[in-house]
């Protein structure tokens, strides 16, 4: 359908391309839609593929820069709470402790959602508000301190007998205690 004679002219869009006899120019008109379609198709295709290859490739040289550091090793994350023990409940507050959070807390370091938990006493306050016991979690890592919540309701309510009792407890431990702090600190081994 292309013509070699004098009646071809050179494409100014692509000048390889002859274009066809006037008396065809339906004929063209469909062939450079065709073209010129199929073009545009293939550009934003090739656009969004070009743009996904750049992200993975940032997120995937990304992680292990993230992940190490040249001065230490990353370990496990520790949650630490800091509370106020009130007025006159520190018998109230530590029986508490020995008769659900410790129970509770072992059922959870069994089940391997905690590797081990510690408590602290505080012995120079900075003023009446400071904190008098903290209570550190210690998680495996970032995704297990994540999960947790989840998994450790299930656990602690057998202890309670039911999700009702476990919450009404909650609810009676506020009365012995403030929260001062919430933490959270990421153990690491200096190399």
């Amino acid at each position: 359908p292309f013509c070699q004679g004098p009646s071809s002219r050179v494409n100014p869009i692509w000048p390889g391309i002859s274009t066809i006899r006037a008396g065809n120019d339906n004929l063209r008109r469909r062939y450079l839609y065709r073209f010129h379609r199929f073009e545009e198709d293939n550009s934003g295709k090739m656009k969004k593929a070009l743009w996904a290859t750049l992200f993975a490739v940032t997120l995937l040289t990304a992680l292990p820069i993230y992940a190490q550091n040249p001065n230490y090793d990353s370990g496990p994350v520790w949650r630490v709470v800091y509370y106020h023990v009130k007025p006159g409940q520190g018998e109230a507050f530590w029986k508490d402790f020995r008769e659900n959070l410790k129970p509770s807390y072992e059922s959870l370091k069994k089940e391997g959602l905690i590797n081990e938990y510690k408590v602290w006493t505080n012995v120079t306050t900075d003023g009446p508000n400071d904190w008098d016991a903290a209570l550190a979690l210690l998680f495996p890592n970032w995704a297990a301190l994540d999960q947790a919540d989840a998994r450790a309701s299930t656990i602690i309510a057998k202890h309670y007998g039911s999700r009702d009792a476990m919450i009404e407890a909650g609810k009676k431990r506020n009365e012995l205690r403030e929260v001062v702090a919430s933490k959270l600190a990421h153990e690491v081994m200096p190399k």
